[in-house]
C-alpha cells in the first residue's frame, strides 16, 4: 500500500505538471525519492539474502532495531536539550 500510494501521488502530480499546472517541485521529488529508496532497499535486501542466506534477515532486523532505539534516545534525551518548547 505504501508504494501504490506513492506512485499514485507521483503520477497525479507528474500528469498535472505535464498539463501545465504549477506543481511544487517537492511534490514530485519526495515520492520519487521514497519509491527509489524502497526499490534500493528491496534490491539490497534481496542481494544480501542471496549472498548470506539465513543470517541476512537477522542482520537487517538488528540494524532496524538499533536505528529505532538510537532515534528514540536522540529524540527523547539529546534533542530536548537543544530545543526549547513554546
Amino acid at each position: 500500500t505504501h508504494i501504490t500510494g506513492l506512485l499514485t501521488d507521483l503520477g497525479t502530480h507528474l500528469g498535472m505538471r505535464l498539463k501545465g499546472y504549477d506543481i511544487a517541485r517537492w511534490k514530485l521529488l519526495v515520492p520519487a525519492c521514497l519509491v527509489a529508496s524502497f526499490f534500493a532497499g528491496a534490491v539490497f535486501g534481496s542481494a544480501l539474502v542471496l549472498v548470506m542466506a539465513r543470517p541476512a534477515l537477522l542482520i537487517l532486523a538488528i540494524i532496524y532495531m538499533v536505528s529505532g532505539v538510537g532515534w528514540s534516545i536522540y529524540r527523547h534525551l539529546i534533542a530536548p536539550k537543544h530545543y526549547t518548547r513554546l
